[in-house]
C-alpha cells in the first residue's frame, strides 16, 4: 500500500511492466509546481514525473530516428572534386 498525494488515501499499486526506483533532488520551487500540476491532473506525483520523463526521452528517440532517416535519405555528391582524408587534414598537420 501507498499513500496517495492527491486523494490522502492508501492505494495498491500494480505494475504491469517491471520498475525500477529513482531518487531525484529537485529544489523546493519545482517540487512544489509538480505538485500541483499533479493535483490539477488528477494524478499522483509519481505519475507525473514517470509521465514527464517518458516524453522527454520519446521526443528526443523521434528526433535521432527522424535525424537518422533523412540523413539516409539525403546524398550529397560533386563528380568534378574527389577528396581524401589525407588531403583534407593535410594543412592542419603543417
Amino acid at each position: 500500500m501507498r499513500f496517495c498525494e492527491i486523494c490522502s488515501k492508501a492505494h495498491e499499486l500494480v505494475y504491469t511492466e517491471s520498475v525500477k526506483n529513482l531518487t531525484v533532488s529537485l529544489p523546493d520551487a519545482v517540487l512544489e509546481s509538480l505538485r500541483e500540476k499533479a493535483r490539477t491532473e488528477r494524478v499522483s506525483l509519481n505519475a507525473l514525473v514517470r509521465e514527464l520523463l517518458s516524453r522527454e526521452v520519446q521526443q528526443d528517440s523521434n528526433w535521432a530516428e527522424s535525424f537518422n532517416r533523412l540523413a539516409d535519405e539525403v546524398t550529397v555528391t560533386s563528380p568534378e572534386w574527389n577528396w581524401s582524408r589525407e588531403e583534407t587534414y593535410a594543412e592542419r598537420v603543417r
